[in-house]
This record gives C-alpha cells, sequence and structure tokens, in this order.
C-alpha cells in the first residue's frame, strides 16, 4: 500500500512538473512575441480579430510581435491621444496629421525621434522619397514617418458626370479654371434648382494671372509668395488671390449658384459637397473619381486646375508616429517599415482576408463584399498607398499615374521649414475668432465692401503683422541654414 502511494506521488510530481514547464515554456514564448499597440482613428470593425490574426501570423514571422488594432471615433480620437501621450502611455504606434495633429505631439514631447532607427529598416528610405523626410522634420528631427499617397498639392475640379453629360456643350478638355463652368452653373439653376451648382470646396483654380506664387497658406490669415524671385510673409487676406476670390464667391451667391444657406452650412466634406452640388472644388488626384464614386456612388469627371506643386510641409497630414514610451520601438520601426515594402500585409490591413471581405475581379481589382465586418476604407491611413490593391472604376496603372504626378510637380522652395507659432499662440487664437465671425469671406452671403475695413482692423489689434514679422524671421533664419 505504501509502495502504492509512492508510484502515485511519484506520478502527480511528474504530472505538475510538466505543467509548470508548459507554462513556463509558454510564458517564455508569450514574452518573445509582444504584442504591440497601434491606435488608428475610425469605426471598430466587427471581424477586426479574424483579420488581426492573419496580420499576427505575418508579424510574427518578419517582425518577432504582434499587434492590437485599435481604432477610436474619429470625434475624440485626437483627445484621446493627448491624453496618452501626456500620461507617458506606452502605446507603440499612432496615426498623427490633419488629426492628433503632428508638430504639436511632436513638440510636446509624444512622439519619438526616429532618425537613429531608420540606418536599420532601409525600407523606409527606399520608398519615402527624400523630400517626404525632409518635410517631416519638427526642429530638425523626423517624428513619423509620411505615409506616401499623392504628395502634390493640386485643385481639382470635380463635375458630376450624369448632369454635364445632359448639359453637353463643354468640352472637358476646354476647361482649365472655375470660370470656365459659369455657363453649366446658369444651366444648372434654370434646369435643376434641385442642386447646387457650385459647392465651394478647396480654394484656387482660378483663370486669372496674379502676378505672383503662392507657396503656403502658413497659418490663419498668414500666406507664403514667391514674387519677383523674392518669398516673404504676407497678409493673406490682402493678397489679390484670395480678395479675387472672395469676389467670384459673393458674384456666385447673388447668381444663386450657391446654396442660399451658406452662411449657416459648415460641411465642406467632399462627400457631402459630392451629393449636393454640380460641381465643386477639391484635391485632384489620379483616380480620384473612382474613390469618390466607391464611396458615395455618384459617377463625377475630376480635372486639375492648378499647377501642381509639393509643398514645404507634404506628407504632414497623414503620417504613422511611434509613442515617446513604446518599449518596443525597434519592432515599431520595424512594422512601419513593413506598411511601406509588403504588399500582402499592407492590403491584409486595409482589405481584410480575400473571399471572406472581398473578391478579386481581375489581377489588380477587388470587389468589396457588402457586411462582411471588415471595411476600413482608408488605404492611405496605413503606409505606401501605392501597395494597394484596386478599388473597382480604378484604372489599372493610376498608382504609376500618381508617382509620375508627384515626380513631375514643382518642389516647394520652403521644403523642411516648420513654423513655431508658440510665440504668436495668443494672437492666432485671436485670428480664428476673427474668421470664424467673417465667415462670409470665403463664403461670399455678404458683400466685400460691407465688412471688409472691420475685418482688417479687427485683425490688425488681434496681432496680424506680428504673426507676419514672426513668421518672415524663421524664414530668415531657415535661409541661412540652408547656406
Amino acid at each position: 500500500m505504501k509502495r502504492t502511494n509512492r508510484i502515485f506521488l511519484l506520478i502527480l510530481m511528474l504530472i505538475l512538473l510538466t505543467a509548470l514547464y508548459a507554462c513556463s515554456e509558454k510564458s517564455e514564448t508569450a514574452e518573445l512575441v509582444p504584442t504591440l499597440t497601434w491606435y488608428l482613428h475610425g469605426d471598430v470593425q466587427p471581424d477586426q480579430q479574424r483579420v488581426t490574426d492573419k496580420i499576427n501570423e505575418i508579424l510574427e514571422e518578419k517582425a518577432g510581435c504582434h499587434l492590437d488594432i485599435r481604432y477610436l471615433d474619429a470625434a475624440v480620437y485626437s483627445e484621446k491621444m493627448q491624453m496618452l501621450m501626456s500620461s507617458k502611455d506606452t502605446f507603440d504606434l499612432c496615426f498623427t496629421g490633419y488629426v492628433n495633429t503632428y508638430q504639436k505631439a511632436a513638440q510636446k514631447g509624444g512622439l519619438l525621434a526616429l532618425d537613429d532607427y531608420l540606418e536599420d529598416y532601409p525600407g523606409i528610405r527606399r520608398e519615402v522619397p527624400d523630400y517626404a523626410l525632409e518635410a517631416a522634420k519638427v526642429n530638425g528631427k523626423i517624428y513619423a514617418i509620411p505615409n506616401i499617397q499623392i504628395m502634390t498639392q493640386c485643385t481639382g475640379l470635380f463635375i458630376n458626370k450624369e448632369l454635364f453629360n445632359e448639359y453637353g456643350q463643354i468640352d472637358l478638355q476646354d476647361i482649365t479654371c472655375v470660370e470656365d463652368m459659369e455657363p453649366f452653373f446658369e444651366w444648372i439653376k434654370n434646369n435643376h434648382p434641385e442642386i447646387d451648382a457650385f459647392g465651394l470646396g478647396d480654394a484656387r483654380g482660378w483663370g486669372e494671372d496674379f502676378s505672383y506664387k503662392l507657396i503656403s497658406e502658413i497659418c490663419t490669415g498668414v500666406d507664403i509668395i514667391e514674387k519677383d524671385g523674392k518669398i516673404e510673409a504676407v497678409r493673406s487676406f490682402s493678397t489679390p488671390e484670395k480678395l479675387y476670390e472672395a469676389k467670384k464667391i459673393r458674384e456666385y451667391f447673388e447668381k444663386e449658384y450657391i446654396r442660399s444657406d451658406i452662411a449657416v452650412y459648415d460641411s465642406f466634406d467632399s462627400d457631402d459637397v459630392c451629393r449636393t452640388s454640380a460641381v465643386w472644388r477639391g484635391v485632384y488626384k489620379p483616380g480620384a473619381g473612382a474613390e469618390l464614386c466607391e464611396r458615395t456612388g455618384i459617377d463625377t469627371f475630376c480635372i486639375p486646375i492648378s499647377k501642381p506643386i509639393i509643398l514645404h510641409d507634404t506628407g504632414k497630414t497623414t503620417m504613422t508616429g511611434v509613442g515617446r514610451y513604446s518599449r518596443y520601438p525597434d519592432k515599431a520601426v520595424r512594422i512601419i517599415e513593413l506598411m511601406n515594402t509588403d504588399k500582402e500585409l499592407y492590403n491584409l490591413v486595409c482589405f481584410g482576408i480575400e473571399g471572406i471581405h472581398y473578391v478579386m475581379k481581375d489581377e489588380k481589382h477587388i470587389e468589396k463584399i457588402p457586411d462582411s465586418g471588415y471595411n476600413v476604407g482608408n488605404s492611405w491611413m496605413f503606409g505606401k498607398q501605392f501597395n494597394a490593391l484596386l478599388i473597382e472604376g480604378q484604372e489599372d496603372d493610376v498608382w504609376e499615374q500618381t508617382e509620375e504626378f508627384n515626380e513631375n510637380a514643382e518642389v516647394s522652395p520652403i521644403m523642411g521649414f516648420s513654423f513655431d507659432n508658440s510665440s504668436v499662440r495668443s494672437e492666432l487664437a485671436m485670428m480664428e475668432t476673427i474668421y470664424g465671425k467673417y465667415t462670409a469671406f470665403r463664403k461670399g452671403f455678404e458683400p466685400l465692401e460691407s465688412y471688409y475695413n472691420d475685418f482688417v482692423e479687427e485683425l490688425e489689434n488681434a496681432g496680424v503683422d506680428r504673426v507676419v514679422e514672426e513668421v518672415n524671421r524663421q524664414l530668415n533664419e531657415f535661409f541661412e541654414s540652408k547656406q
């Protein structure tokens, strides 16, 4: 009996030791494959976990880590990320740019400087153009990697295809500026009163020759221009271009080409304008019409009506940064490298799993499966968009067209310049308030002469000239540092 008990105890000890060993091995494996956190703005995807499991199969092999992608509602994204950064949270990756503003995140210490990591991850330098990395610098350091897509700023005119074809009196090739569309605006007003003839959208695209070049709308109320070989900051609201814009928009309002409630209408989102207007302005890029149709179901023509330029802050609106207190910065940068170089991983993040979330229509094009549980919709948010599969309606060579468009554009003469507004923040805050008060300047619902002098006087009292002076001071320092 005693011998039986000893054998039983021995077996029990062996079982416990085996279990402890297995747990230890599992724990060590978990430590060897850490999970990194990536914050993005957008809607939580119902089938995210299934996609994440596939993502992690690739990352475990190629980066030695797993990934936890966390979507936050766009309305609270900036506030949430600021809280995480100020609390020294150990998140690893995040979207930064037009939300979770890049410069603010970098200057406040929320992002890790990546310069020392780039030599170890050559795929980033190979896929991201030098000008984009130069533009990404804040105080001489790179704190996030631009998501390469259309890098060129060019105003496009978007035209409702069905209505334009019905009109049939203008050749698309003859359209070079907004003014060319005025006969169409008049026809829309008379024949389709249910839709606005012209939705404001993006600025520029006028046919006038202003004898100077707009280099940057650097901040509220201040532009940087180049005239007669000289680059300087000026009051934007006093430039011939902005005054011409204000007068033309007023003219269009009086002719009833613009919606009558424009004074209280605040959305200039391209999707919203597309649904309510026959013509509007936006950012031109190859394939823009197809992308818009995929989101809204409305077919459009899209033509460029301004000279393409790569701005000094190109790429700063859509970037991927590494958290300042990430415990795995090397692996985080490796993920950024893979999102720029690995098409399988990139398209998995963008579109999900083939056969479950989309089907291939041909070698390059996909068709999304309705209600599949995974439809993030923004391939420009994750890395190099030229890795993306094409959606229905996009031309086979749309990415080649876009790269060529980028390569042939003029590069800003102030590439890499970053305006530090810390010394004029109070002035800029007051100027923002004044612009919010005098919205007729860009909406046209009041005649310019009825408010312009008061508008200028209030901006002067707010300190617009101090802001102009500060921008010019920093520009001079920038040019001196380049000598």
